[in-house]
């Protein structure tokens, strides 16, 4: 005797029964996910940065995108979901996209199943998203100009140069820009040039801790913090934090004896200082710990050009008084040709050559 199956949703008769329905019934009564109709979304008029369990996240996005990736975050985290069903989520605007002032309305396409022998489907949902403006901790010190921590930045026994101010501040924009993915807090309220340095006025003290050890670890500097009580909150002490950042008394640039043998500095960067032996043209690379109680040897340094290269007798002519040298070098370097401009360095008396250029950081 065959058996009669049938939908005891619609009557339908079948072979395939789902839960006692056919698949069409199953589908429509089988909900993959539970979706709030009206979802609210916390965000900031300033930076489009917006809430989401407790913390303010930034998304890297145009106005539109941000609104979709705080949805769809909310659903995900909203939502009531069958943990047998594997699904996707799709979301797009109902309508015009988000142009960043009032309401909108979201469609949000499921596409999954709740079993393994149903074939995934798809359902649709229309959620209304309703904006709830609020200034981000970040941006409201910046509108109060509430600072945590001044990051100042000198150098030992002398200026910054404004090579190395140009690369100071480059660097300190590429930190900010990293960290700010994660920390909202990441922002330099103010930049003061001062003549004998920078300093950094800091929204988070963190930001600011980050932003020293990353200079110390590329210029070799040293540290060193001090806090001033500024208020009290709540029964809380405030206190603003100064982060004292100095670079060493050498330079790319200088030249110094380190061993007994005067080193040009051609470069710092990462951590390293980067030289080039003036008696035998031979790269030296030092680490901070090597040059601890060098000293900066006083040079007298003039523009210079190479007018002939004889066997280890180079002849160079000074540019500003037109004074021919003959030198005898240990060694004739590749670069240093006929024609060629050089920097000629007197030191304790005696002339070297060198070549022109030198960097403080590496440029990417």
């Amino acid at each position: 005797m065959i058996m009669t199956r049938f939908c005891i949703i619609c009557g339908r008769v079948t072979d395939v029964l789902i839960e006692n329905m056919c698949l069409d019934c199953f589908r429509k009564n089988r909900q993959l996910i539970q979706i709030p109709s009206e979802i609210e979304v916390e965000i900031c008029p300033e930076c489009y940065s917006f809430r989401f369990r407790g913390k303010w996240l930034r998304v890297e996005a145009s106005v539109p995108q941000i609104m979709l990736s705080a949805v769809r975050r909310i659903i995900e985290a909203r939502a009531r979901i069958d943990t047998a069903v594997k699904y996707k989520l799709d979301l797009r605007y109902e309508g015009r996209a988000w142009s960043g002032r009032g309401r909108t309305k979201v469609k949000v396409i499921v596409t999954g199943t709740p079993r393994d022998d149903v074939e995934p489907y798809q359902e649709v949902h229309i959620v209304s998203v309703k904006p709830s403006w609020k200034l981000c901790p970040s941006c409201l010190r910046i509108k109060g100009k509430h600072e945590e921590a001044i990051v100042q930045i000198r150098a030992e026994e002398r200026k910054l140069t404004s090579s190395e101010r140009r690369y100071i501040m480059e660097l300190v924009e590429k930190i900010i820009y990293r960290v700010s993915r994660d920390d909202p807090m990441a922002i330099v309220i103010d930049y003061e040039e001062r003549e004998d340095g920078i300093d950094l006025h800091m929204a988070s003290k963190r930001i600011a801790r980050i932003v020293a050890s990353y200079l110390q670890r590329e210029y070799l500097a040293s540290i060193k913090e001090s806090y001033k009580v500024v208020g009290m909150k709540k029964g809380e002490v405030i206190t603003r934090e100064t982060i004292s950042v100095r670079l060493p008394k050498y330079k790319a640039g200088d030249v110094i004896r380190y061993k007994g043998k005067p080193l040009m500095i051609m470069a710092i960067e990462g951590g390293r200082v980067y030289c080039v032996d003036l008696e035998r043209y031979e790269e030296v690379t030092l680490k901070s710990k090597d040059l601890r109680d060098v000293q900066v040897s006083g040079c007298e340094r003039v523009e210079a050009m190479v007018i002939a290269v004889t066997g280890s007798v180079v002849h160079v002519m000074r540019l500003d008084n037109y004074q021919t040298l003959e030198l005898e070098l240990r060694r004739v370097p590749i670069w240093m040709k006929e024609g060629r401009h050089v920097a000629l360095l007197i030191v304790d008396g005696r002339p070297y050559i060198a070549p022109i250029k030198s960097k403080t950081i590496k440029e990417s």
